[in-house]
């Protein structure tokens, strides 16, 4: 049984790319995309566009306790890290999250972050549909 989506939806095309609908005819959408334009998608080509949640990741984070307990070192250790880690979270709820990873692979090769509390950041952040390139950063491979 095939899902149907209101009109006003977002919705990701089978190219990946997001759009809104338009409108539909029993066979098919018609769609705004994002990039610019319109055009028709049958049922079945489409599937609800998944957002990332980075406002409520972020707020996961600050109350899982082995997060905090590695802040704790970061501050004391390293505390213009600990605001990149701080700030750059800010950042990445709007969608930049370079200086949160920035922050985070230095406190993982300053071993402030080990393999299992990144893992465990890993598994939280793909349970708030974060971006893959996002998820596979925060367990860096360190050099020898």
């Amino acid at each position: 049984m095939s899902t149907t989506f209101p009109i006003g939806s977002r919705v990701a095309r089978s190219d990946g790319l997001p759009a809104m609908v338009l409108s539909y005819d029993g066979t098919g959408y018609e769609l705004a995309y994002d990039e610019g334009g319109v055009g028709w998608w049958p049922v079945g080509s489409i599937d609800w566009l998944i957002v990332p949640r980075w406002m409520e990741f972020g707020i996961a984070l600050m109350v899982e306790p082995a997060v905090n307990q590695m802040l704790g070192s970061v501050v004391q250790a390293a505390p213009g890290l600990y605001g990149g880690l701080i700030i750059g979270l800010q950042q990445a709820a709007d969608g930049d999250h370079r200086a949160f990873l920035a922050a985070w692979t230095a406190c993982h090769q300053m071993a402030l972050i080990d393999n299992t509390l990144a893992a465990a950041v890993q598994a939280m952040a793909s349970d708030h549909d974060l971006p893959a390139d996002f998820i596979a950063a925060l367990l860096p491979t360190l050099q020898p």
